[in-house]
């Protein structure tokens, strides 16, 4: 399996956070590319400086894993879903599927859920 490591800098209100969820969740939905895994989301390993972005962070992946689990902005221009869809290229249907398990399964582990600070790290 390869490894990647993603890092975001830039200042603040420029969409940090929204952004590294994005990538979060487009990760967890691809898992290692062969096969779909629900839990694949133990494998990534997300790190920010402070409690309270850690926090929203967990907020917002909860959130949009949630949304898209329903459908939320399917079909729109410019959503979170659609942009899910740029960067998976899953259809509608996988999507929905797939963050159902994904979220059962965040839900059920929500300790494996590895968003901390630089100093838990």
């Amino acid at each position: 399996m390869s490894k990647n490591l993603h890092i975001y800098r830039s200042s603040a209100g420029s969409g940090k956070t929204y952004s590294l969820v994005r990538n979060y969740i487009a990760m967890s939905l691809i898992g290692d590319g062969r096969t779909f895994y629900p839990r694949y989301f133990r494998h990534i390993l997300a790190i920010t400086f402070t409690n309270k972005a850690a926090s929203e962070m967990k907020e917002r992946v909860l959130s949009f894993i949630s949304d898209l689990s329903k459908g939320v902005g399917q079909g729109k221009h410019n959503s979170f879903f659609s942009h899910i869809q740029e960067d998976t290229f899953l259809t509608d249907e996988d999507i929905k599927n797939r963050s159902q398990q994904i979220l059962t399964a965040i839900l059920h582990n929500y300790t494996d859920l590895s968003i901390s600070t630089i100093d838990k790290f």
